[in-house]
């Protein structure tokens, strides 16, 4: 079986030891870059298909998915980057705003109970 083993950091979105790993490219399977991000998306659940996922190489050098898979060699330490879609943004913004709702809640919950103590604190002394 002809091919090369690249190495990968998935440190974006996988948060263990798998986060840095090998991975064998056949030449029968690899053709272009987009057939290594579709064997991601296979083998990890955290890549929505709705997600954007750039490869990079060198540093910030984005690898397009067009790009031929022969561009990578044996060795190369490849960055894959998952960038969530407009739909991961709105639910993260929905929770965060959500999130916000309940402390400006729970604030003025506690603004009300220090009100009422003075209140009373000052019907006392008077």
């Amino acid at each position: 079986m002809s091919g090369r083993r690249i190495r990968l950091d998935l440190s974006d979105f996988v948060l263990d030891l798998g986060s840095h790993r090998w991975m064998f490219l056949s030449h029968a399977k690899f053709s272009t870059v987009s057939d290594l991000v579709e064997q991601l998306r296979e083998e990890y659940s955290q890549l929505d298909r709705e997600d954007m996922v750039q490869v990079f190489m060198g540093g910030e050098f984005v690898i397009p998915p067009w790009e031929s898979i022969q561009i990578l060699q044996a060795g190369d330490l490849v960055r894959v980057v998952r960038t969530v879609t407009k739909r991961g943004v709105k639910k993260k913004f929905e929770n965060k705003s959500k999130n916000v709702e309940s402390k400006v809640k729970k604030k003025k919950q506690e603004l009300s109970t220090q009100k009422s103590e003075i209140e009373s604190v000052s019907r006392q002394t008077n």
